[in-house]
């Protein structure tokens, strides 16, 4: 159909030349050029995730000290997240030691500190793992107020 207007104005609706013909991509190739660009995707994160491997905090082994040096206890060790609070629990059943604080090794903090007595003395910490990876031992040094010596044991839960 002609445009009359259009005449008018230079004939716009004869130049319209034949319409582009659209190029068909085969869906073999649609397909393996997504496949390849999921590949390439998992290699990256692979790459990645070995260039950076996540922390890990691993204690070889938690030891107990009384002043002095004097080693109360010593447990297995155990592998927690970086800033995990990881609590331990250390018992007395006959003539305990009134302990007043612990302190632990670097790169740890003790957040908390209790005695509970209960028939048994219970002293019960919580420590605050290192913000990175760290590998070797927990050592744990009691402070007590007097100095009578008993028998021991303790556990990591």
């Amino acid at each position: 159909m002609h445009d009359y207007v259009a005449s008018f104005y230079g004939g716009y609706d004869q130049e319209i030349g034949r319409r582009a013909r659209l190029r068909h991509v085969p869906v073999k190739v649609v397909a393996v050029g997504a496949a390849s660009l999921m590949l390439l995707g998992l290699v990256a994160a692979d790459v990645a995730a070995l260039e950076s491997p996540p922390a890990v905090v691993r204690v070889t082994s938690v030891e107990w000290y009384a002043p002095g040096g004097i080693l109360l206890n010593t447990s297995g060790g155990f592998s927690v997240r970086p800033s995990t609070a990881v609590a331990f629990t250390l018992s007395c059943s006959s003539l305990c030691l009134p302990w007043v604080g612990a302190n632990a090794s670097s790169p740890f903090q003790v957040e908390s500190f209790a005695v509970t007595y209960a028939g048994i003395q219970y002293t019960n910490l919580t420590v605050k793992a290192p913000a990175g990876s760290y590998s070797g031992p927990l050592s744990i040094f009691l402070q007590w107020a007097l100095v009578p010596s008993g028998a021991v044991s303790g556990t990591a839960r």
